[in-house]
């Protein structure tokens, strides 16, 4: 049989083992496929957090665009740190207040590159420490969650029975 190249793994195998269609460039092995179509989700979402994040930037500065260089230290910034676009999207809102202020007075209206450079040093020195911190807190709660559900099946769920109180006479030894 021929041999390809899966275009996932980069091995080469037979097209026996292979699937044509799912992935754009050509073949991958039938055990990548899982793993491909996980990737793809993680990009669009990540498309998505990105665009939302532009968004507000573009609102946020009233500009036509974000300058490349600004693009690429938002990149680096997600790189780097390992956090997602919602997160800076997230700290930028939590600072909103402090950035309408520090754009209007300090920067003048100005929506060049340098001055979207100085505000996202603003929100990353005022609320992305914050932000992230609250995240790891959410993500450790979850995980407690799960493991207390996790936990709960293997005890016995006991019942609640609530009885009904049985009329006593009006005398003293009702109470004691």
């Amino acid at each position: 049989m021929a041999q390809v190249i899966c275009k996932h793994c980069k091995n080469k195998d037979e097209k026996t083992f292979m699937v044509k269609g799912i992935h754009p460039k050509g073949y991958i092995h039938k055990t990548c496929i899982l793993i491909f179509e996980e990737e793809q989700k993680q990009k669009e979402a990540e498309k998505v957090e990105w665009s939302l994040l532009y968004d507000y930037l573009i609102d946020l500065h009233r500009a036509l665009n974000i300058p490349p260089r600004n693009i690429k230290r938002l990149r680096e910034l997600k790189e780097s740190k390992n956090i997602s676009y919602k997160l800076i999207l997230d700290a930028y809102r939590l600072c909103e207040d402090k950035v309408n202020w520090f754009i209007k007075t300090v920067l003048n209206d100005e929506n060049n590159a340098d001055a979207i450079n100085k505000v996202i040093t603003l929100v990353i020195n005022s609320s992305l420490n914050e932000v992230f911190r609250n995240e790891q807190l959410r993500l450790r709660r979850e995980e407690e969650i799960r493991n207390q559900m996790n936990d709960d099946p293997k005890e016995e769920r006991r019942e609640i029975i609530y009885k009904k109180k049985q009329s006593v006479a009006n005398n003293i030894t009702a109470f004691l």
